[in-house]
């Protein structure tokens, strides 16, 4: 990430011409370092703003809000046009963050991270975890798909169902009722 201190403001086209094709996209990925943000990336910062207590989760996708046409002006360089960046993996995740989101009450969901039984890491394997203010369901955030032990106490009932959401697809599986 960190394309601004590969970018050469000065110059028209942002980075030397080797880098970029004759419609001036990236050819030459190695030139910005430290990669690109993934559908991963963008997945997860949702899920763990949305859980941590924000009030909503903005997607942009560098070739969209700059409008980048083929062969046209280079504002930050990009590795598709627009309108084939409308369809890239992370665009999509978000109808599935959203489709979660709105089947439960957003509302009232209160961040609580004492649902995590043990170690939650604070790099890339950290756990977000959120429950409803009546206590009625919780959703936990595993970013790289990790075991977790989670308080059932927190929620309420004598009898807990459990669910898997796959956030790539939007599929629900049943886990199991505990």
């Amino acid at each position: 990430m960190r394309f601004w201190e590969f970018c050469k403001w000065e110059d028209p086209l942002r980075v030397p011409a080797e880098v970029l094709d004759n419609e001036k996209l990236i050819k030459d990925k190695s030139y910005f370092k430290f990669g690109y943000f993934t559908d991963y990336d963008v997945r997860v910062h949702a899920y763990w703003d949305l859980l941590s207590g924000a009030c909503g989760y903005t997607y942009g996708n560098n070739a969209v809000w700059q409008m980048f046409e083929k062969a046209g002006p280079v504002g930050i360089p990009c590795l598709y046009d627009w309108r084939e960046s409308l369809d890239c993996p992370g665009a999509y995740d978000m109808r599935h963050v959203r489709d979660l989101f709105e089947s439960r009450t957003f509302s009232k969901l209160v961040p609580d991270q004492s649902v995590i039984d043990g170690n939650n890491p604070k790099d890339n394997a950290h756990i977000r975890a959120a429950v409803d203010s009546d206590c009625s369901f919780l959703l936990v955030y595993l970013a790289i798909g990790q075991p977790v032990t989670v308080a059932a106490k927190k929620v309420a009932g004598p009898e807990i169902k459990a669910w898997w959401y796959n956030p790539r697809n939007g599929e629900s599986t049943l886990i199991g009722e505990f």
